[in-house]
């Protein structure tokens, strides 16, 4: 069962993952859209009251949802980018 409830703490199985601020607030945008592709913009938006009209600001999510994968693979958590659109995550069946 995958849980969020501790702010910057990811519970999944017997895995808990440390995430950062930006990172958790990053999953738990993707993870209340249920499989739908969230915009970049509404990302940063939500991270940081802010648009992506610069192409840094794409850069920054992209760095996030890199460090996403990274320590959530074990968990079978999976961040996927749709090219130029924005993300969304698959959660494992029985997990969400």
């Amino acid at each position: 069962m995958l849980d969020l409830s501790e702010i910057g703490t990811v519970r999944i199985d017997q895995h808990v993952i440390r995430l950062t601020l930006k990172e958790f607030e990053m999953l738990n945008v993707l993870v209340k859209a249920k499989g739908r592709t969230v915009t970049t913009d509404f990302i940063m938006n939500s991270l940081y009251g802010l648009s992506n009209d610069k192409e840094p600001f794409n850069y920054i999510v992209k760095v996030f949802a890199c460090r996403l994968r990274k320590k959530l693979k074990c968990t079978g958590i999976k961040i996927i980018a749709r090219t130029r659109i924005g993300y969304y995550v698959e959660v494992p069946e029985g997990a969400a």
